[in-house]
């Protein structure tokens, strides 16, 4: 996923050639800084390796509010096309779910079938 932030940096042992890679300028860097909420008094005390730093944890940060988003629009287009909404008690915590009526029936059964199989009364 592109988040639009420059790396500073390729690692500890590897150095490109200039050819290789064209180095940020000096306000590509700020601007990169400024995306990532550091301010210009605290960029200009960070090492590269903190600022590489920052932009990683940045660039995960928003890798994950990309999936919630996700998630969010998945969730909606799957409630657009159901009938009936289940209970908001119920979406937000499954296993609080009352079981009433056939379902109930089918489950108390399967229960007893499977305590008859084990051997306990």
């Amino acid at each position: 996923m592109e988040v639009g932030v420059p790396c500073t940096t390729t690692g500890a042992l590897f150095k490109p050639s200039r050819r290789a890679e064209r180095r940020p300028t000096w306000d590509e860097l700020l601007d990169a800084a400024a995306l990532i909420g550091v301010s210009d008094e605290d960029f200009w005390l960070l090492t590269w390796t903190e600022f590489d730093r920052k932009q990683w944890a940045h660039l995960r940060h928003e890798e994950a509010r990309y999936k919630l988003m996700l998630k969010q629009a998945w969730y909606t287009a799957s409630y657009t096309r159901t009938k009936r909404l289940p209970s908001l008690q119920i979406v937000l915590n499954p296993e609080a779910r009352v079981v009433r009526g056939e379902e109930k029936a089918r489950l108390q059964a399967e229960h007893e079938q499977m305590m008859k199989a084990m051997g306990v009364s």
